[in-house]
């Protein structure tokens, strides 16, 4: 019962470490496209 409970906690925080990781590279993606758009389609 224990160690299943204990398998199942090891997958979960592996599974949001990943989701974490995924979650910033998205932002980070995200934040390089806004600065590349921003300097020339917001003024022209």
């Amino acid at each position: 019962m224990f160690v299943g409970l204990f398998v199942v906690l090891i997958v979960g925080m592996e599974l949001l470490k990943e989701w974490r990781t995924m979650q910033f590279c998205c932002l980070t993606l995200v934040a390089s496209d806004i600065q590349l758009c921003q300097p020339g389609d917001k003024r022209e």
